[in-house]
């Protein structure tokens, strides 16, 4: 018979190498819509730090969501911003 503690360490294991692989940032893990949000909140905070002219967060938001939009290059897509 097993004993509580070989699977109390088991279970252990199992959960911190299933944290380790959630938390691991641009690890092999990461998902491509992962990486690809960490690339748009890098340049979001590199903008909002560096840009001369201090845009708004709502403003930066908006140009990146039509953006995306744009690229689609569908015109049944549209975005109903709240205006």
């Amino acid at each position: 018979m097993i004993g509580v503690d070989y699977l109390s360490r088991k279970i252990l294991v199992v959960l911190l190498a299933f944290l380790l692989i959630l938390t691991v940032p641009g690890g092999a893990w990461a998902s491509e819509t992962d990486q690809g949000l960490k690339a748009i909140g890098e340049v979001f905070q590199y903008i909002q730090t560096y840009h001369k002219d201090n845009p708004k967060v709502q403003q930066l938001v908006e140009g990146a969501i039509w953006g995306m939009i744009d690229t689609l290059d569908d015109p049944y897509t549209v975005y109903l911003a709240n205006d």
